[in-house]
C-alpha cells in the first residue's frame, strides 16, 4: 500500500525548476548589474563634487593668500614706516644727548683744567719753597761736612805722604771762556807744589756717583790748565757709602774718606793710585 502512494506522488519538474534558478540568476545579475552602476554613477558623482570641492578649497586658498600677502604688503608698509619713524626719533635723541655729553665733558673738562692749573700753581709755590728748604739744608749740610773734612784731611793726607801746604775749600769751580757758564765744580782741593788732590764731599755715596767724579776728573786738566803741571789725585769723602761703594771707588784709585764720628775721618788708600 505505502508503495502504491510513493509511486501515485507527482514527480518534480526539473525543468521548470532549472529555468527558475537561471532566471533568479538572471534577476540577481540585472540587480547586481543595476547596483553596480548605482554605484559607479554615485562615485562619479562623488568624484566630480570631490573635484568640485578641491576646485573651490583651491580658489578660496588663491584668494586668502593673495588677501594675507597683500594684509602682509600693507603690515610691512605700516612697520617700515613706523620704524623709520622711530629711527628719526631715535637718531635726534642720540644727537640731543651726545651734544649734551659733550657739553658736560667739555664743563668737566675745564673744571677739571682750572683745578689742575690751581693745584700746579700751590705744587710750584709749595715746591719752591720746599726746593729753597732742601737748598738751604744741604748747602749748609755740605758746608759742615767740608768743614769736618778739610782738617782731619790735611793729617791723613800727610800720613800717606802727601803734604798739603793750600786748600780750596769754597767749591772751585771752572768757567767757559766764551759765555762764563760753570763747567766744572770741585767742593775741596788740597794742594802743595807737586801733588793735588780733589776731593768730592756726599753726604751719602753710590757706586753712581763714584763714576760721575771719576768722569768729571778725566776733564779736570782741560777745565782747570792752571793745574795742568801737577799731579792729580782723586778723593771721596762722605758720611755714608751705599752698596761697597767704598771699595769700588777704591778699586778705581781714589783715596776714601768716611767719617767716623766724633767730627774725625778715617781714610783708606786706593789699591793703585790713579793720576788724572
Amino acid at each position: 500500500m505505502e508503495k502504491e502512494q510513493q509511486i501515485s506522488q507527482p514527480v518534480p519538474d526539473f525543468g521548470a525548476l532549472l529555468e527558475s534558478v537561471r532566471e533568479n540568476g538572471r534577476l540577481m545579475r540585472e540587480a547586481a548589474e543595476r547596483d553596480s552602476q548605482k554605484w559607479n554613477e554615485r562615485f562619479a558623482q562623488w568624484k566630480q563634487e570631490r573635484l568640485e570641492r578641491e576646485k573651490k578649497w583651491k580658489q578660496e586658498r588663491i584668494e586668502r593668500e593673495k588677501k594675507w600677502k597683500q594684509e602682509r604688503i600693507e603690515l610691512e608698509k605700516k612697520w617700515k614706516k613706523e620704524r623709520i619713524e622711530r629711527e628719526k626719533k631715535w637718531k635726534k635723541e642720540r644727537i640731543e644727548r651726545e651734544k649734551k655729553c659733550e657739553r658736560e665733558r667739555l664743563r668737566r673738562e675745564e673744571e677739571r683744567e682750572k683745578e689742575r692749573k690751581e693745584a700746579q700753581r700751590i705744587m710750584r709755590k709749595s715746591d719752591d719753597n720746599i726746593n729753597k728748604m732742601i737748598n738751604m739744608f744741604t748747602t749748609q749740610w755740605g758746608k759742615l761736612v767740608e768743614a769736618l773734612c778739610a782738617p782731619a784731611a790735611l793729617k791723613l793726607f800727610k800720613k800717606s805722604g802727601i803734604g798739603i801746604d793750600r786748600i780750596y775749600q769754597e767749591c772751585a769751580r771752572a768757567k767757559d771762556p766764551e759765555d762764563g757758564h760753570d763747567v766744572m765744580e770741585i767742593d775741596v782741593l788740597f794742594e802743595n807744589c807737586q801733588v793735588m788732590v780733589a776731593a768730592e764731599v756726599k753726604t751719602t755715596c753710590s757706586k753712581s756717583d763714584v763714576d760721575e767724579f771719576i768722569d768729571k776728573m778725566k776733564r779736570f786738566k782741560e777745565n782747570f790748565p792752571t793745574f795742568a803741571d801737577k799731579i792729580v789725585y782723586g778723593a771721596l769723602a762722605a758720611i755714608k757709602y751705599n752698596q761697597g761703594a767704598a771699595e769700588y771707588a777704591r778699586k778705581k784709585g781714589l783715596f776714601v774718606l768716611t767719617f767716623s764720628g766724633e767730627d774725625t775721618f778715617t781714610m783708606k788708600e786706593p789699591a793703585v793710585r790713579t793720576m788724572f
